[in-house]
């Protein structure tokens, strides 16, 4: 079916691959503008007990969210004839998805910490309603007493600070991405790029979106998510650069490409992890005091 809205002719789906609009649904740029346009150019006087215009930039991030949760759900049904079908329009969409991979393993962390402490410490701790939870797992280790809640846990330091270093780390990634594409003289755009590898990532995003909600609810297998969705960056690469045909001879090797990337992705990914680490033994040490010191 053709999407009406940009053209792009899609074998199957209820989305369009290219632009994420609903196949079926018509004009939904041009809508768009014409609202934009018409409410710059247009003073409206509300009489007396009227309900108030819509607010033009909800309208937008309504319209956004919509788009791009039917971008998120066809990546996840078909993700490589998905992601081999984006272009550089979907740039915004691929963006939207590196964000909410880079803030999902702090989240996890900091809504998980205490499932964390009970599966990895044997931290015997009290919750709300009173309910003591207690690991098998080196349960001897501090079962002496109860630990104490970890109050001043800082959600700017674990989630938001540690958001920005991963998001830095995989723009790098990507940046290192184009670069070996480049050199192996394939002809496509950053954003082009940039769509494709944020379109792969979908299945790991949703990985980790699972685990944010097993850790709300204290579930303690949402570390399995986040291991699962860590080791899906390294399935991204080489999906997103052996994606992309090369027509033209010579150039690198789409084996050396891959390593490259790899090596660059290690060194990124463990200089983030050092603060991760960091942040995990804040945690530790506010719950137990000097009890577990020794182990750091």
């Amino acid at each position: 079916m053709q999407c009406s809205n940009c053209g792009h002719l899609n074998k199957s789906g209820k989305f369009c691959v290219k632009c994420g609009s609903k196949l079926g649904e018509g004009g939904v740029k041009e809508q768009v503008a014409a609202t934009a346009d018409h409410s710059a150019t247009h003073t409206y006087s509300q009489p007396s007990g009227q309900p108030a215009q819509p607010n033009q930039h909800v309208e937008n991030a309504k319209h956004i969210s919509k788009m791009y949760i039917g971008y998120f759900m066809q990546g996840i049904k078909n993700p490589l004839a998905t992601a081999q079908g984006v272009g550089d329009g979907q740039f915004i969409n691929a963006l939207i998805t590196i964000i909410l991979y880079a803030i999902s393993i702090p989240l996890m962390m900091y809504f998980g910490w205490k499932m964390l402490l009970v599966k990895f410490f044997g931290v015997i701790y009290t919750t709300t309603t009173g309910e003591q939870l207690e690991s098998d797992f080196g349960s001897g280790l501090l079962n002496a007493k109860p630990a104490a809640d970890a109050s001043g846990i800082s959600f700017v330091d674990v989630v938001v600070k540690q958001s920005i270093f991963m998001f830095i780390a995989l723009v790098v990634i990507v940046a290192v991405t184009y670069g070996v594409v480049k050199l192996a003289k394939i002809d496509v755009s950053f954003k082009e790029l940039f769509a494709r590898f944020g379109t792969f990532s979908i299945v790991p995003t949703g990985l980790f979106i699972v685990g944010i909600v097993l850790s709300l609810i204290h579930i303690d297998i949402f570390v399995y998510f986040l291991l699962f969705g860590l080791l899906g960056i390294l399935f991204v690469i080489p999906l997103t650069i052996t994606s992309f045909k090369n027509n033209t001879p010579g150039g690198l090797d789409k084996v050396y490409s891959i390593l490259i990337t790899y090596v660059v992705t290690i060194i990124a990914l463990s200089m983030v992890s050092k603060g991760l680490l960091e942040e995990a033994k804040a945690i530790v040490l506010s719950v137990t005091g000097d009890e577990l010191n020794s182990l750091f």
